[in-house]
């Protein structure tokens, strides 16, 4: 498994790794990409230019990270699809390919791994004819599966960015907005590559709006700008999806902060509302809680976790949704003073199971954190440095703004 690893990071540094200077510059680009750092000595032991050793677990989590997954065991679990998709690329590597055949035959996570490879080599008509197959259309009902095409195919196309000429051909798609722009939610690229998918898209109204409206209101937030949806055009019935209603209630709280009313305006008729309709769950508080932490206000991370269900927490919802839940559990105990809680708390907090597009900006709170409860000085002045980066990398005013003076 290991060599397969080295083979899709050469694949993905885009050229052989021979030299101590390959080395050193795939270290730079490793750590520009994960923020994590592969010494150069490190990777030479890897690729074979001195004495391997076996790596250690580090190594392999930083360098399947660096490929696109969350950590090395995310790898393995992946690498038996991977390694199927591969062959039936081959098999269907052709100008008419049978799309039909392909995904009555084929799960959704090699289905994924296809889409996404077409993206990267740029074959567009072909990623369309898969979009608006009725097999492909059929995967959409249900919702983990959503989750792995999304994020397989949105990572892609992060790495590996549509052309600006077809960019609006696959914006006014509604299986594309459904299936990648909803799902891999980029915060890395909010003022990039993928604010600007999220803007073309809504030149083509559908029933994605009120979502991309959500997305285009928290640029504007995080660059200091007037946000330009009023939420109160926002409608929310018992058929929107838990995460649409929390990113709208999200967007009323924004809109209150900038407009000068409280808070937690809105937060009891959000938890009657999902109360009634039996969906008072983490996923109906998912971007609530984000904006939370954005605002990291203490009244009103108390407002939203008197009401928020947390039966069975650890066994009902997805990895990332219990861990943003610790996030914001941590975050609230230190605004209340309560370092103790919010250590212990931050024990069971594991950031690689957080969704890989949401990551860049969860992990400017989780620096936060380590900050603010961290006695060591060296540790306190690390995460300082990570702060200061990442607010730097993401570019958005309002998290610099943010930054402990």
């Amino acid at each position: 498994m290991i060599p397969y690893l080295k083979n899709k990071v050469i694949s993905k540094f885009g050229q052989a790794v021979l030299t101590l200077g390959d080395c050193k510059e795939l270290s730079k680009v490793i750590f520009a990409e994960t923020q994590e750092l592969l010494n150069y000595n490190t990777l030479r032991r890897i690729f074979g230019l001195i004495k391997p050793t076996m790596p250690q677990t580090y190594t392999l989590d930083v360098l399947s990270k660096y490929v696109g997954y969350s950590d090395y065991q995310d790898f393995i679990k992946a690498m038996p699809f991977d390694y199927d998709w591969f062959h039936l690329f081959e098999t269907f590597n052709t100008d008419d390919f049978n799309v039909s055949q392909l995904l009555l035959q084929s799960p959704p996570g090699i289905i994924g791994l296809f889409l996404r490879e077409l993206f990267i080599m740029k074959r567009y008509p072909d990623a369309l004819k898969v979009l608006n197959n009725p097999n492909f259309k059929s995967y959409l009902d249900d919702y983990d599966t959503l989750i792995i095409i999304g994020g397989v195919v949105g990572a892609g196309i992060r790495m590996v960015p549509i052309d600006p000429d077809f960019q609006s051909d696959f914006c006014k798609n509604p299986v594309f907005q459904e299936s990648i722009l909803c799902i891999f939610v980029d915060y890395e690229s909010l003022n990039g590559h993928y604010g600007t998918l999220v803007s073309k898209s809504l030149e083509y109204p559908g029933k994605n709006d009120y979502f991309f409206q959500g997305v285009l209101n928290l640029q504007h937030f995080l660059n200091l700008k007037a946000l330009p949806y009023s939420p109160s055009e926002m409608q929310i019935t018992a058929n929107t999806h838990p995460i649409l209603m929390s990113r709208i209630v999200s967007n009323k709280i924004l809109w209150n902060r900038t407009n000068g009313f409280k808070l937690s305006d809105g937060i009891e008729e959000h938890a009657a509302f999902l109360d009634r309709h039996e969906a008072n769950n983490i996923i109906g508080w998912h971007e609530i809680m984000i904006v939370a932490l954005l605002l990291d206000d203490a009244d009103l991370y108390r407002a939203i976790e008197n009401h928020i269900n947390t039966d069975d927490i650890q066994a009902l919802y997805h990895f990332h949704h219990y861990h943003l839940y610790l996030l914001f559990k941590i975050a609230h105990q230190t605004a209340l003073g309560k370092q103790n809680a919010a250590s212990l708390q931050l024990e069971d907090f594991q950031e690689n199971k957080l969704r890989y597009s949401y990551l860049p900006l969860l992990r400017f709170f989780i620096h936060r954190n380590t900050y603010r409860l961290s006695s060591a000085s060296e540790e306190k002045q690390r995460a300082l440095a990570q702060l200061q980066d990442l607010a730097k990398r993401l570019a958005h005013p309002y998290l610099v703004q943010q930054l402990p003076t």
